[in-house]
């Protein structure tokens, strides 16, 4: 075991970017564990965190409650603002565990200065404080990508830091090897100011005029879908006939659907499908991220949610996908605000019945039990669909789809092998063993072997760690378990 704060204090240690994704990584899935049982850290800090001596391997870590021995004078550094006057919660944790990532990538804790120039620590509070409020620590020469992930981490405000930290996971996982690249020889930047928040009422608010491009798509339908058998099945029968067969659905007096939630590990193809169902539909699509909804002035987004039903409806038949599902409606009982409430509201009202103006409405989340109860009744979305990792026979299915329109000997490989050894991957994972076995035989000039796809094999992490698949294991029970649980589709 290895304390953090011993290896950054040594003295051959040198900030290395992916080294400290790997520890923010695994410290957020820790973290977000702890708060699925309502626990928090009175104060997190780098002497608290031991890494288990296969972390590289493992990425396993533990975290000590705080003692005298590990407290030091810049353990206030990494406390997040708001604990001044406020109990410890999950955001005040996030801040923390990004405040300790900003360490791993400069060396140094955030604000420093201010805790190694100010020996009193009530001065050190005050100080520190007001530097805060002013300025930013400095993040110049890092990637735009890590530093707008730190600012969002390490935001004042607790409600624009990010909502769960199994969303730092996520955003971790998402992050390419370009978005990191770091420029040579960048210029020194000065500190970046905390810009005030902009706070404005409705009233005198230029009317927003928002256009939401709907579109169609021009694939296969679910033809280009890998396994998911069971949901096209339910989504031929309960949304595809209704639709096809309005006569005879109008004489049995059937109506079709009005949403689902698709759910489940980051990866596994929820957007991917909800597309793919618009195009086996043949109807109008738009996916909407929760970003595209936001606004800085009050009842902005209210009025943001308005015009995307409304210009759903002009583009009926559509289907719309509502990606972030759990940031758009939170769960009322767990947040404060009114604001929040009134546009958890504005999409009850809207979901309401709205496949009779023709729009089917399709939601996806990672978090089902952040979504707010009232969403989830028939209704507004009357199915929930579990989607896993891919299973043996969706994994050749993959292999199949990516190396169809390449050259390679299709005699020649063992579906049975590839299957097996890409057993934990999601889809995103398996398109790129198959890309860089291509990239491989292209250079060689060869077509893409048996060898050349294990070899990509071996050299691939799977984006979906095995703690955070227990994690989504036990959260698919409690929904099964819960008090209005209904079936759930997934792979067999």
């Amino acid at each position: 075991m290895r304390k953090l704060d011993d290896i950054l204090r040594s003295p051959d240690w040198k900030p290395d970017v992916q080294w400290a994704l790997n520890v923010y990584s695994a410290l957020s899935m820790h973290l977000s564990l702890r708060h699925d049982e309502d626990k928090y850290f009175p104060e997190l800090t780098p002497s608290q965190v031991v890494l288990d001596d296969s972390f590289d391997e493992n990425g396993k870590l533990h975290v000590l409650p705080l003692t005298g021995d590990l407290e030091d004078e810049y353990t206030i550094c990494y406390m997040a603002p708001e604990r001044s006057s406020n109990p410890a919660n999950a955001s005040s944790d996030i801040f923390s565990a990004t405040a300790i990532f900003y360490r791993l990538l400069t060396g140094h804790a955030p604000w420093h200065s201010v805790c190694e120039q100010v020996k009193s620590p009530r001065q050190r509070q005050i100080v520190l404080k007001w530097e805060r409020q002013t300025n930013m620590p400095d993040m110049s020469g890092l990637p735009k990508v890590l530093q707008d992930m730190l600012r969002r981490g390490m935001a004042l405000n607790p409600q624009d830091r990010f909502r769960y930290a199994i969303d730092i996971y996520e955003a971790i996982d998402l992050m390419t090897n370009d978005e990191l690249e770091i420029q040579a020889a960048p210029e020194p930047a000065a500190r970046s100011k905390v810009e005030p928040q902009k706070v404005t009422s409705s009233a005198g608010m230029p009317a927003s005029n928002t256009t939401f491009a709907f579109r169609k798509g021009n694939g296969n339908g679910f033809k280009d879908i890998a396994g998911m058998t069971d949901i096209k099945n339910m989504l031929s029968d309960d949304v595809l006939f209704v639709l096809r067969n309005r006569e005879q659905a109008k004489r049995y007096r059937l109506d079709t659907l009005n949403g689902l939630l698709l759910y489940g590990p980051p990866g596994c193809g929820k957007t991917y499908l909800a597309e793919k169902f618009a195009e086996e539909a043949g109807t109008n699509f738009i996916i909407v991220n929760a970003s595209d909804l936001g606004s800085p002035y009050i009842h902005g987004t209210q009025e943001k949610i308005a015009q995307l039903f409304n210009q759903a409806k002009q583009n009926a038949p559509a289907v719309v996908c509502l990606d972030e599902f759990d940031a758009m409606v939170p769960d009322r009982s767990s947040r404060s605000g009114e604001q929040t409430a009134n546009e958890v509201n504005e999409f009850l009202t809207h979901l309401n019945n709205c496949s009779k103006d023709g729009i089917f409405v399709i939601a996806l989340t990672n978090r089902p039990d952040k979504i707010d109860p009232a969403v989830l009744r028939s209704g507004r979305l009357d199915k929930m669909v579990y989607v896993p990792l891919p299973d043996s026979d969706t994994r050749k299915e993959i292999f199949h789809i990516h190396l169809q329109g390449r050259p390679y000997e299709a005699d020649k490989l063992d579906w049975n092998k590839l299957s097996a050894m890409s057993d934990g991957l999601v889809s995103s994972d398996i398109a790129l063993v198959v890309n860089e076995a291509a990239r491989k035989a292209a250079r060689e000039n060869k077509l893409i072997t048996e060898e050349m796809l294990e070899d990509s094999l071996h050299h691939i992490s799977p984006s979906v760690k095995s703690d955070m698949v227990r994690y989504y294991n036990r959260m698919r029970q409690q929904m099964e378990q819960g008090k209005d649980a209904r079936p759930l589709i997934g792979f067999r």
